[in-house]
């Protein structure tokens, strides 16, 4: 499926907009309207009703759509199948161009291009359907342009001129692709081949499955092969118009859009290349060569001769012979000389070469030396050559020959230099150069079955591996000198086998001996892989191994994918000879998802039983802080991904999850030593195991700091037993003195105080919020509560495709209340539970590999109830009506408030007046007037202090809620000044 350019968010649209579904052949329509009321509002992000998936707006997605149907239709691959080409050669060699401009003719239409127009059309009727009477009417009147139309006519706009553009530039280039005059009906024998043809292509199309996504492809299939099943579907249907048959549009449940959505992921996997004008020219001219490169040569000299005979009873014999064989040499060397000329200028290409200044000169030197040579034999009549021969070709062909034959030269792909397909480069080098210039690289196998050798050899290097009998460096020599002297070799190889072994030690010793080390590292890293996969217990995948040697120049003188392809061969064979060392191999590599989920887990399983000498696994591998507090719930090992691993500071930088196991694993897969090492490293770092739950509460450094204070609890009954009872103004208060009595924190900066502050009012938000709504306890498991392990909730989304941000940041600021963060999360649909809980919710990446994590079913079994009933008992937020603001300030306090109230109530102990004038005193103050500024002009003030005013004095008095908050803040004082 095609992504749009960014999903349709209502928080963004500022105008009426029209949005559609990405999947290519569905025309859902949608008139997104702006939100009136900033971040609220419904369906944010509008979705399809029938694929649920999000929209995204039509001006943005319709040039995705015609980028797909041009990439189907003119990609390289759109070139008839050289198996059909071959058997047209061979059987009908007189239509062969013919049949390649017909092909060409009905590729288009092979490929899908006639459904565009019907959903071109379908879209614009439902566009204009989606709008009202009034948008229509002055969408229909270009001199009325109101600005808030302005988007509307923009999308309407943007579907006309893409596809006006598009047929403008289909009809230019398909009518470049093919003769006019060459569309002639075929004879019945070519259109017996073709249908003969077809019906056996056809049974080579594998059914590609509903399922398979081109975001996430099936572990079965790579992109390539994928497209390669696509260019089959499309060759069969191009065939069939050419047959005179009806476009079918689904060949195999396949329709045209589904093509056109594969073709835009293959042009983003780099897999398409467009069809270019001089691609068919090359086809036709190699095509009209086969047709006359057997017969033909650069001058038909046999009819110059009938010629020549026709007028030999007219003329003097002798003379006129003369004459017209003076006339046949004159044309033969000025065409010859001609034909030399354009190789010549080919050649020039040479000067882009990226080599050495030397290298260079050598190729220049060498080419014009084989060109000299070549045109000595063509006068010479030892070779013949097609008078429509392409001089590119030539060229190409000799600047290779040069490469291949001089051992010195680095490796240059002519094809990529010269633009000549790789084909022709080869026919030409074998019929014109091979005989001359030998390739000098030395490759393996050196004849047909030497990977039968190749498997003796590694039976050999793998005892010698396992028996430690020979250091891993010295086994190549060790195995040279066996060859040579015919002891300790594996009884697969025959004479003939130990004799051609001998020819390579004597005749490219240094380069055997490379293969031989090459292959000893193979051997040595399928070994170490082997010990490591069998202790987790999982399949082993080859190709992260080919990769990891290749990168090392560990290639057996190969390219990668033949590399790749004899590292599956030397393993599967080890597999059947040492069956027990070897473990089976997984056919189909993990994409880093699942490899996190499963070998992820494996690791993490393996760890928590061999850590410490396996003191978890006395316990049955459970939370011993769970434990501890009498949990059940949150103990049990099918909440394997609620179970962390806890490191002090100095081990911070590293992690434990499964995702960072399994990168773990992807860097040291062929160290067989892995994770003992890992396991030694961990236990230095005093590693411990713990559930999410209780890490977020170890961690939770501020919240361990003040818990008394967060969880209030711990207070004589003389207090208010629930913090929330207190007004917030004296709640900041509060927590401010904490912050600047307590040891950890009193010495902080300003700025690190107020983060501190900000933290600890974020936390009393989540409480009153979670213990409003579903009490004090998790709603799921029933053992985690807010006052004991508050910092271990979190927010779960219901739905993760509608998530549009992070809960936690709605606490980053005192300027949104209880009753706004409700609100705003009410939209996001989700609630609060325990981190634990939380794993399992959003565990259901999990659920599919269940099976292969586990060994014990019944664990598997369990992980998967235990799942079902957190999503089946799951509450979302409800009651959000009920909400109040017991932190949201409706003043913001000084220092003031805390010492004016202290003062009150130390001099009320003395029994004297308390007036303007002995609370300054007491304080220090220079002026009285400070004090009756404070109170008069505070009226929040009233609350905690009686004012009376007698003959012009103030006098002043605590109020109960007064000494109430003097004795909270000193009980504070006093608890954090220990701490």
């Amino acid at each position: 499926m095609i992504k749009g350019e960014s999903q349709v968010s209502r928080k963004v649209v500022k105008e009426d907009r029209i949005a559609i579904c990405p999947q290519i052949g569905c025309i859902h329509l949608e008139k997104v309207k702006p939100l009136k009321f900033g971040i609220l509002g419904f369906r944010k992000y509008p979705k399809c009703s029938e694929h649920k998936i999000p929209l995204i707006f039509v001006e943005e997605f319709i040039g995705n759509l015609f980028e797909a149907v041009n990439t189907c239709i003119f990609d390289i691959s759109s070139l008839s199948p050289e198996t059909l080409i071959d058997l047209i050669k061979t059987s009908a060699s007189d239509e062969l161009i013919k049949f390649i401009n017909g092909w060409m003719y009905c590729n288009p239409i092979g490929r899908g291009a006639q459904v565009i127009s019907q959903y071109v059309d379908g879209l614009t009727r439902a566009y204009i359907k989606s709008l009202s009477r009034k948008q229509k009417k002055v969408l229909n009147n270009e001199k009325k342009s109101k600005n808030q139309y302005k988007m509307l006519r923009s999308g309407l706009k943007k579907i006309a001129d893409d596809y006006t553009t598009f047929l403008k530039e289909f009809r230019e280039k398909s009518e470049q692709l093919y003769d006019q005059e060459y569309l002639n009906p075929f004879s019945d024998k070519l259109q017996i081949i073709l249908k003969t043809w077809l019906k056996k292509y056809l049974n080579t199309i594998d059914p590609i499955k509903k399922e398979n996504s081109f975001e996430d492809l099936s572990e079965n299939e790579t992109l390539s092969l994928l497209k390669e099943k696509y260019d089959k579907i499309l060759h069969s249907e191009t065939c069939v118009i050419l047959l005179g048959k009806s476009p079918t549009v689904v060949v195999k449940s396949i329709s045209a859009f589904e093509l056109f959505s594969a073709y835009h992921e293959f042009l983003e996997a780099g897999l398409c290349h467009e069809l270019k004008i001089k691609d068919l020219k090359l086809l036709i001219e190699e095509s009209e060569e086969f047709l006359n490169g057997n017969e033909e040569e650069i001058l038909d000299t046999q009819k110059e001769n009938e010629n020549l005979n026709k007028s030999i009873n007219k003329l003097d014999k002798s003379k006129e012979s003369i004459r017209y064989d003076e006339k046949i040499d004159k044309v033969i060397k000025a065409d010859m000389l001609n034909f030399r000329k354009k190789v010549e200028t080919n050649l020039n290409i040479l000067s882009t070469i990226k080599c050495t200044k030397e290298q260079k000169e050598l190729i220049k030197l060498e080419s014009q030396m084989i060109l000299d040579e070549f045109f000595l034999r063509l006068e010479n009549n030892e070779i013949k050559i097609s008078n429509k021969t392409n001089p590119k070709i030539i060229a190409a062909a000799i600047i290779y020959t040069v490469i291949i034959a001089n051992e010195t030269l680095p490796k240059i792909s002519v094809p990529e230099l010269t633009g000549v397909p790789k084909y022709s480069i080869s026919k030409y080098y074998t019929k014109y150069f091979k005989e001359y210039y030998t390739n000098k690289n030395f490759n393996f196998p050196p004849y047909y079955g030497f990977s039968r050798i190749r498997n003796a050899l590694s039976f050999y290097i793998f005892d010698l591996i396992c028996s430690r009998k020979e250091k891993v460096a010295k086994i190549a020599f060790t195995l040279v000198n066996d060859i040579l002297e015919n002891i300790n070799l594996p009884t697969q190889l025959s004479n003939k086998d130990i004799d051609l072994l001998h020819s390579l030690i004597n005749n490219h010793y240094d380069k055997f001996l490379k293969y031989l080390n090459d292959l000893t590292e193979v051997i040595k890293q399928i070994y170490g892989s082997s010990l490591l996969h069998k202790k987790i217990g999982i399949r082993l995948v080859v190709k992260p191994i080919a990769e990891c040697l290749y990168k090392k120049d560990i290639n057996l003188f190969q390219s990668f994918k033949q590399f790749y392809y004899s590292v599956i061969e030397i393993y599967d064979s080890l597999k059947v000879k040492f069956p027990n060392a070897i473990p089976h191999r997984s056919k189909t590599q993990y994409s880093y998802n699942k490899g996190a989920i499963v070998i992820g887990s494996r690791i993490k399983l393996y760890i928590i039983a061999h850590i410490y000498n396996g003191i978890y696994n006395e316990n049955l591998i459970k939370c011993p802080l769970c434990l501890k507090e009498g949990f059940k719930t949150n103990t049990d090992i099918s909440r394997l991904k609620a179970l962390d691993f806890h490191h002090d500071q100095n081990g911070k930088e590293y992690k434990y999850s499964s995702s960072a196991l399994y990168e773990m694993y992807m860097k040291n897969q062929t160290n067989p030593e892995f994770l003992e090492n890992l396991i030694k490293f961990m236990e230095s770092k005093k590693v411990v195991l713990v559930c999410a739950s209780h890490h977020d509460i170890i961690s939770g450094k501020y919240f361990n700091y003040f818990r008394d204070l967060i969880s209030w609890q711990g207070l004589s009954n003389r207090f208010p037993q629930n913090i929330f009872s207190l007004s917030p103004e004296l709640i900041h208060t509060l927590v401010k003195i904490s912050i600047n009595i307590h040891n950890k924190t009193k010495n902080l900066s300003i700025k690190q105080k107020g983060y501190i502050k900000l933290s600890l009012i974020s936390l009393l938000k989540r409480r009153y919020i979670i213990e409003s709504i579903y009490g004090d306890k998790c709603h799921l498991c029933g053992e985690f509560n807010t006052k004991d392990h508050l910092v271990s909730f979190q927010f779960n989304h219901n739905n993760k495709d509608t998530k549009t941000l992070l809960a936690s940041d709605l606490f980053k600021t005192e300027a949104l209340s209880c009753s706004e963060i409700v609100q705003t999360l009410d939209q996001e649909e989700g609630g609060y539970i325990c981190a634990n809980c939380h794993s399992v919710i959003d565990n259901n990446t999990y659920l599919n590999s269940l099976n292969e994590i586990y060994n014990d079913k019944s664990i598997a079994k369990k992980a998967l109830t235990d799942y079902n009933i957190c999503t089946r008992n799951f509450t979302l937020l409800h009651n959000k009506n009920s909400i109040k603001n017991p932190l949201k300030l409706s003043k913001r306090l000084s220092d003031n408030f805390e010492q004016f109230l202290y003062a009150i109530y130390e001099l009320s102990k003395l029994g004297n007046s308390i007036t303007n004038i002995s609370i300054a005193s007491y304080l220090g103050l220079s002026s009285r007037k400070i004090v009756s500024s404070f109170f008069t002009r505070n009226d929040y003030m009233k609350l905690y202090v009686k004012i009376n005013k007698t003959e012009k004095v103030y006098k002043y008095s605590l109020t109960k809620k007064g000494v109430e908050a003097v004795s909270l803040m000193k009980y504070f004082k006093d608890y954090y000044k220990d701490q």
